[in-house]
């Protein structure tokens, strides 16, 4: 395991896009996620739809991304999770720099998106 990292958690603002491309593209290059090379952009990173959005960051520098989109699923989400789709959050957009793995930070951002969605009485699903 890596040396343990001050991790932190906050909402995503528009400052961060550059830095979070640039980590989506390190995440593209080594993982195939996303799988198109057109996603790794800023409109795909900051889709209006997302209900909320989370960066894990490092001494102040984004190293991770996590978001949510009401409304996710369908039959199958709703059967497994026993609510409407308009009542379940989507995690959607999720990684962290091949560099910052092992700090925490996934841990950290599927934390802050769990708190979120029982905050608001929402479900949450990840379909892989």
């Amino acid at each position: 395991m890596k040396n343990p990292a001050r991790v932190t958690i906050r909402a995503r603002t528009e400052s961060d896009a550059d830095p979070l491309v640039a980590v989506l593209a390190e995440v593209h290059l080594s993982d195939a996620y996303p799988m198109m090379a057109t996603h790794v952009s800023r409109e795909w990173l900051f889709d209006p739809g997302f209900e909320a959005a989370w960066v894990a960051a490092i001494d102040g520098v984004p190293i991770g991304h996590i978001a949510v989109k009401r409304g996710y699923g369908g039959a199958a989400i709703e059967r497994a999770s026993g609510r409407p789709a308009t009542e379940t959050l989507g995690v959607t957009r999720f990684f962290v720099g091949k560099s910052a793995r092992g700090t925490g930070a996934a841990s950290a951002l599927l934390d802050a998106v769990g708190d979120f969605a029982s905050e608001m009485g929402l479900a949450l699903a990840l379909d892989v």
